[in-house]
């Protein structure tokens, strides 16, 4: 990940992310692990190699709350905490490996937020598998992160679109964006998510045009 992506990262959980856990796919060598244990209040970073695990443990040995383990997506069951807030996904990459993977966080965690890397690479796979999550589910995209398109990397390549997406499920945009197919049933879920949505919203004033 880049600079820019690790800062992006800092700013939007500057506040919340002091009391929110995460869980990395993919820590590789540590770096972003790094960069999350200075926002979160507690890392759970995996990877499925192991001496890139003995790399990412003496590079944050001064980090107290990351945790390291091994773990494979699309081999190993899931046995995290289901109430993880932030989930990080930079494993595999190859479009069905990465809507598998993301299908299974969806299944398993307790609607948690979505960080994923490698939206804006040349090789499409990623960010297809994030599109059709995104057209067929409530997951919305609600932040692209990192670099912009026609950002030149250190391995020569050039983004293509953003290097990363912050997603969240969020139903009521999942009715808004099919408000041309309403019709009785459609227009009281949407009413139905518009309650959902704002149900914790008493305090609150709104304009109705």
């Amino acid at each position: 990940t880049s600079r820019k992506f690790k800062t992006d990262i800092l700013n939007y959980f500057n506040e919340s992310g002091k009391n929110m856990s995460l869980l990395e796919f993919g820590c590789c060598h540590g770096d972003t692990s790094k960069i999350f244990s200075k926002v979160f209040k507690k890392v759970q970073a995996t990877d499925w190699k192991e001496s890139n695990l003995n790399i990412a443990r003496d590079k944050c040995k001064t980090h107290s709350n990351i945790e390291f383990s091994r773990f494979q997506t699309g081999e190993d069951k899931f046995h995290f905490n289901q109430d993880t807030d932030v989930i990080f996904i930079d494993s595999r990459h190859s479009y069905e490996g990465c809507l598998q993977d993301i299908k299974s966080v969806l299944n398993y965690f307790n609607d948690p937020i979505i960080v994923m890397d490698d939206y804006g690479t040349p090789v499409n796979d990623v960010r297809k598998a994030i599109d059709e999550i995104v057209d067929t589910t409530d997951l919305e995209i609600i932040k692209y992160i990192g670099e912009k398109p026609g950002y030149v990397t250190k391995s020569g390549w050039t983004m293509n679109d953003r290097e990363g997406v912050i997603l969240k499920k969020l139903p009521i945009l999942n009715s808004v964006r099919h408000k041309d197919k309403f019709n009785e049933s459609t227009t009281r879920k949407y009413k139905k998510d518009l309650i959902n949505y704002f149900s914790d919203s008493k305090d609150k004033t709104v304009i109705e045009f």
